[in-house]
């Protein structure tokens, strides 16, 4: 996967690797689609605590505890990286891991080996709780060509997501006005309420900023 001028991510053949069998066209051609009908189901958290720390109603937590408390699986979500200026797939053990996985981010995410990884957790017969924008979900199955019991993946209503490498700019320049390293990034920020469109950073330093 190599980033454009934007910073997205796409597919790159390495022609001297290449053995021509055709495989990644043959899975990225092909569309998965549902031939039952479909339930919806609309949920929310009871923990007014949790529901504030969420970008909505928690449910993610909520889905992410049952997998690892009672069936003693794996999450994997979207997070940062060290430096907070990625975002990333990643995996949660417990529920601390699960904090950085937990809330939006409007970015696109790199993957890295990911699937791979979620490949070997189901070859160990783990459960696993895959969560993703719906390209990103269809890609997994996609890659795994089979269905697996204890797999278990949840997408989001997804417009669009933002270019990494404007994001990656804008940590590096608030970074430098501030005078110091970024620690926590929330995209929607609830300190105007749930429909507000604030993003707050912490710094550090211990400095806040908060912009709506």
């Amino acid at each position: 996967m190599k980033p454009d001028h934007e910073g997205f991510l796409y597919p790159d053949i390495e022609q001297d690797l290449c053995t021509n069998c055709g495989l990644c066209l043959k899975v990225c051609n092909t569309k998965y689609t549902y031939k039952e009908e479909q339930k919806v189901f609309a949920c929310w958290s009871k923990d007014d605590n949790l529901r504030y720390k969420s970008s909505s109603g928690g449910a993610f937590t909520g889905l992410s505890r049952l997998f690892i408390e009672e069936l003693n699986g794996v999450v994997c979500g979207v997070g940062f990286n060290e430096n907070k200026d990625e975002v990333i797939h990643k995996f949660s053990h417990n529920e601390e891991e699960l904090e950085d996985l937990r809330r939006s981010k409007f970015v696109q995410s790199n993957k890295n080996n990911i699937y791979r990884e979620v490949r070997n957790y189901l070859s160990q017969d783990k459960y696993v709780l895959f969560t993703g924008t719906p390209c990103e979900v269809g890609g997994l199955r996609q890659y795994l060509r089979k269905d697996y019991e204890k797999l278990v993946t949840c997408d989001l209503i997804c417009g669009c997501v933002s270019s990494p490498k404007v994001y990656s700019k804008y940590i590096y320049e608030i970074q430098n006005k501030y005078n110091s390293e970024v620690t926590f990034v929330n995209f929607k920020d609830k300190r105007k309420g749930w429909r507000g469109k604030g993003i707050s950073i912490l710094f550090k330093n211990g400095e806040i900023m908060i912009q709506f």
